[in-house]
């Protein structure tokens, strides 16, 4: 089976706090016939990742119009979608016990079963070069390598067109390289069209016949692979580092450029430079100039396995002063007013006494989210527990038959378990909005060092303030960070072809309740991160942190959040 794709008019724009919008994507038109190879490249942040969002249907942000198709006579896919995605990590989104569950999960959840399923998932682990020994394993247990295959498997096993990869072979050793390209070849032989988004110029070489560059969200070339990559000027243009072999063959014919000189493949080109190591050996040169081949060669290799930007003067031994953080304000609203009205907003959530009260703290939430330019959806997938803690909460008011008094306003009050569940999980949606509201463009260390400045008058009690203000800041941030892995986990299940929404209801609860250990790992990794960059910049529990950031005064904006705040606790205070 091949699928093909039309994109027309896509814009992807996404706002800063309190600013304007960045049109991060602008591709006004863009054909991929089924049966294609194509590699997209650019500099970092050009927007290659969007762009391969944006062909799947996976971002939210987008305008545009975005067409599949599958080629005339072929087969339709197992399930619904005919592109699927596998993003770099899209094996933190693992969640069966088993590679076989693994590689299934989508068919399973759609009601493939059987030898139906058993076949697939022997389909799908032969095209990647994997044998039945690994069905039964662990796929946290394998090599990495191992595991990004099995992602890829797991994606094949939907039967779908076309296969979008997002940097298939980062961070794996040579040899797994070469393992990994073999088995995307493969893929192309079976007819699937390929689209992959890479840095490497010889992995784009291997896995395509077509290259589209793009440059600060535009395409900027679309043509044959070869034509631009044999071109080293134009490949350092726009962001690209030229394969080795070009670089060797440039640094010998300084006088010529790389690609008139006819050589339009990579053993044309080994050839060339295997021969001019020949005639240097000899005692003459075919070269105009006057350089060492050999000596080019090995300064070159030399240079792109240790990288041109070392630097043997970063390594300096020696004591080091006391760990700075980096903090730096953000251009919107001070971290210390942030905290300042986060602290009021919980005292205002739970000094409200009534149904009124809790309502009108949200909305003042709600409406904070809304001018700090939070993405609604993030709101949405953090509050989906909270709904689904209400539902469970209500379920056993039922069952236990209590009713406690609610406050409907100051001077009514009505015994119902219901409206007393709806009340206490408004205060807990208050907190949660309001965290995303704190970690919008908001790091963990700015918050942390707003609270090490609050909470410096506590150093007098002999109180660790340092260690508190890391807690404090890290805690802050975790709505918003939590939100966004959840939202990517739900993504990485969308590119897999589980859709959620078109699953019954047995089969949407099981798809979700699987993302639970993985948001717990990636929760977990993320600390673990965060402990290594302390560690890494010196931190010691117990020890003062100098936070590098300049405290200035506060704006009138400051201000007016400040006394918005404390009007908010003194009208909940009363209602």
């Amino acid at each position: 089976m091949a699928a093909g794709m039309q994109l027309r008019q896509v814009v992807v724009s996404r706002g800063a706090p309190g600013g304007r919008p960045q049109r991060i994507l602008d591709v006004a038109a863009c054909d991929i016939a089924p049966g294609s190879r194509v590699a997209i490249m650019g500099p970092g942040g050009a927007g290659k990742s969007t762009f391969a969002r944006v062909i799947t249907r996976l971002e939210h942000d987008s305008v545009g119009s975005v067409q599949w198709y599958i080629a005339p006579g072929s087969a339709a896919p197992l399930i619904g979608r005919p592109v699927v995605f596998v993003p770099q990590r899209a094996d933190a989104a693992m969640s069966c016990n088993t590679v076989r569950a693994e590689i299934g999960l989508a068919l399973e959840l759609a009601g493939v079963s059987g030898a139906a399923l058993n076949d697939a998932v022997h389909r799908a682990i032969t095209a990647m070069g994997l044998d039945g020994s690994v069905l039964d394993r662990d796929p946290l247990a394998l090599s990495g390598g191992e595991r990004r295959r099995v992602a890829i498997a797991a994606a094949l096993a939907v039967a779908p067109g076309m296969l979008v990869l997002d940097e298939p072979s980062a961070g794996l050793d040579a040899r797994a390289r070469d393992v990994m390209h073999l088995a995307i070849e493969g893929l192309h032989r079976h007819g699937i069209s390929t689209v992959i988004v890479t840095h490497d110029a010889a992995e784009a070489r291997r896995l395509a016949d077509r290259l589209i560059v793009l440059d600060g969200g535009r395409i900027v070339r679309d043509g044959p692979v070869g034509e631009l990559l044999d071109d080293a000027a134009a490949c350092r243009q726009y962001g690209i580092e030229p394969e080795v072999d070009i670089r060797i063959i440039e640094r010998i014919h300084r006088d010529r450029p790389v690609h008139t000189l006819g050589l339009s493949t990579t053993s044309a080109r080994e050839a060339w430079i295997a021969d001019q190591c020949a005639l240097r050996r000899a005692g003459t040169s075919a070269s105009t100039s006057d350089v060492s081949v050999a000596g080019t060669i090995s300064d070159t290799a030399s240079a792109a396995a240790a990288g041109s930007d070392y630097d043997t003067g970063a390594h300096q031994h020696g004591r080091h002063p006391s760990p700075q953080l980096p903090a730096s304000p953000p251009s919107g609203v001070d971290p210390r007013v942030r905290i300042t009205a986060f602290v009021t907003i919980i005292a205002a959530s739970f000094a409200a006494h009534s149904m009124i009260g809790v309502g009108v703290v949200l909305a003042a939430v709600v409406g904070s989210a809304l001018r700090s330019r939070q993405s609604m959806r993030a709101v949405a997938v953090v509050l989906k527990p909270v709904v689904a803690l209400l539902a469970g909460i209500l379920i056993l008011q039922v069952a236990v038959g209590a009713d406690p008094t609610v406050h409907v306003t100051p001077s009514l009050t009505v015994d119902s378990g219901a409206l007393w569940a709806l009340q206490r999980s408004l205060q807990v949606c208050a907190l949660l909005i309001a965290g995303l509201v704190v970690g919008v463009g908001t790091g963990p260390i700015d918050i942390a060092a707003g609270c090490s400045f609050l909470l410096a008058p506590l150093r007098l009690l002999r109180l660790p303030v340092t260690d508190l203000a890391l807690v404090m800041g890290i805690g802050a941030a975790a709505s918003s960070a939590m939100a966004a892995e959840l939202q990517q986990l739900e993504d990485a299940q969308l590119a897999r072809g589980i859709e959620p929404s078109s699953l019954p209801l047995r089969r949407k609860l099981r798809a979700r309740t699987m993302l639970i250990v993985p948001l717990f790992v990636l929760a977990s990794q993320r600390a673990h991160h965060m402990a290594e960059a302390l560690a890494v910049r010196g931190f010691v529990r117990g020890q003062r942190i100098q936070f590098m950031w300049r405290r200035g005064g506060l704006t009138a904006r400051d201000g007016s959040i400040l006394i918005g705040a404390g009007l908010l606790l003194a009208i909940s205070l009363q209602l």
